[in-house]
């Protein structure tokens, strides 16, 4: 038995762009979810000490879509030289992803690898929560869309 098609190719067309928009809003939706807690454990769970408060104020995440900032974390402390690298960083990672939607948290100060190896946690609480829910959560989105 033959398959027949029963609507316009822009009908078919329309339907496939809206679907592509809301899976692409959740997945949006998901990670802004997911970077404003892992922020705040970054933020909250570290074991150095922020004399400065550059290195917390430069931790972020950013959500990029085809070279685009569609989503950032808001720095904590405006005008800090930590936010300003901060920020500077999203710019720099935004300007690298040009295909797809990507997220990642970061700390941008550039001593903070240095703090992190000396096991401070600077990201690693942060890290390991995101790759978690991210991946829970980016089921549950391609479960409801598959149904």
């Amino acid at each position: 038995m033959p398959i027949t098609r029963t609507g316009s190719h822009k009908t078919i067309e329309a339907w496939i762009d809206r679907r592509f928009e809301s899976l692409s809003k959740s997945i949006t939706k998901a990670f802004h979810d997911v970077g404003l807690q892992a922020v705040t454990i970054a933020q909250t769970s570290h074991r150095y000490e922020d004399r400065t408060g550059n290195l917390t104020d430069s931790i972020g995440y950013v959500i990029v879509q085809d070279g685009r900032i569609i989503d950032e974390s808001s720095f904590l402390s405006k005008g800090s030289q930590g936010s300003y690298m901060g920020r500077k960083y999203a710019e720099e990672l935004a300007s690298k992803h040009t295909k797809g939607i990507f997220f990642v948290i970061f700390a941008a100060m550039p001593y903070a690898e240095y703090v992190e190896a000396k096991g401070l946690n600077v990201l690693d609480a942060a890290r390991v929560y995101a790759h978690a829910e991210i991946k829970n959560k980016i089921a549950s989105v391609l479960k409801r869309f598959t149904q």
